[in-house]
């Protein structure tokens, strides 16, 4: 008989996360004194696990360890060697993973000794009817246009889903949820790509780097980081440009994908090395403002889309000039 002691769940994580509470509700009405420990899968350390799992508890008569984020273990054969030995006839160990193939080490031992449960990804109606049934534990009315939002906004994420109607619970009254108030109130997975931004800025198009940035929901810290990197590998092209190197040298010189490389080399010989370095000197300091709170993120990227795609070198003092926008700060 499976140990029911060992056991993995694997799969959609809202589904895999429902289930492990139910399992925690299980054990615990059979032990109420069982303890809880959270471990996540790439930050185990295997002799301390081993010893955890086949000593007893000084405090308790039972205990449950629960390994998140399992696809992340960093020596599974170890691991499942370590599952082979078994654990204390007090422990109960329950892995959570969103993908393990049946091939692995991991999944194999556990298939062996214990239970595996896998949870797939809802689709088409039956994704609409578990939609319906989160908005309606909130109090929420689950009209077509709402659930069809959420699903899209996040790309078909119930566990995201889940946390997006506890916050239009707390946001709107139970009759109360304007409809035109949802792309200000919801967070978006689907949200536009930064690439096109991050060429058009290397390009040195001001008109049309500002309007791919109006399309981005993304962070702008995050924006502002990736930026950085873009401008830093676009001026690492030009410096090897100006020291005239075949293409095929450079590709090897920095590893860039062939169909990558030409659109860098481009974007790099729309800027002289000067040009790109007083860019980039500019914006550290911007990241260094951002990062002490005295400009807004969103600033910071302005600030740098015009130091790079203007045809003029940033003047000097030219982020000391700058002042944070008051409606962005605090």
């Amino acid at each position: 008989m499976p140990n029911a002691r060992l056991t993995l769940l694997v799969g959609d994580l809202y589904r895999c996360e429902r289930a492990l509470v139910a399992r925690q509700q299980e054990i615990v009405a059979r032990q109420p004194t069982t303890e809880r420990h959270t471990l996540f899968g790439d930050e185990i350390d295997l002799a301390s696990l081993r010893i955890e799992l086949q000593s007893t508890s000084l405090f308790a008569l039972s205990r449950h360890f629960v390994i998140r984020h399992a696809e992340a273990l960093k020596e599974p054969k170890q691991f499942a060697s370590l599952l082979d030995r078994g654990q204390s006839s007090e422990t109960v160990l329950t892995l959570v993973a969103e993908t393990m193939s049946a091939s692995s080490p991991v999944y194999k031992a556990i298939k062996a000794r214990g239970e595996v449960t896998r949870f797939p990804q809802w689709k088409g109606k039956a994704l609409q009817h578990a939609v319906s049934e989160l908005l309606t534990e909130q109090g929420i009315t689950p009209v077509p246009a709402l659930v069809n939002k959420l699903i899209f906004n996040s790309g078909k994420n119930l566990f995201l889903i889940s946390q997006e109607a506890k916050k239009l619970r707390a946001f709107c009254a139970k009759d109360d949820l304007d409809m035109t108030q949802l792309d200000r109130l919801l967070f978006a997975v689907e949200e536009g790509s930064i690439y096109p931004m991050l060429d058009r800025v290397g390009e040195a198009k001001l008109r049309e780097s500002l309007l791919e940035f109006g399309k981005l929901r993304q962070e702008p810290g995050r924006v502002l980081s990736a930026l950085l990197r873009h401008l830093t590998r676009v001026l690492s092209i030009r410096v090897l440009l100006d020291e005239s190197l075949s293409l095929p040298k450079i590709g090897e010189i920095t590893g860039e994908p062939h169909w990558l490389l030409g659109r860098l080399i481009n974007q790099a010989r729309k800027h002289s090395t000067k040009k790109l370095t007083a860019v980039l000197n500019s914006g550290i300091e911007l990241d260094a403002q951002v990062k002490s709170g005295k400009i807004h993120a969103a600033d910071g990227v302005l600030a740098l889309i015009f130091a790079a795609t203007v045809s003029e070198l940033p003047l000097p003092g030219y982020i000391r000039q700058n002042q944070p926008s008051p409606a962005t700060t605090g």
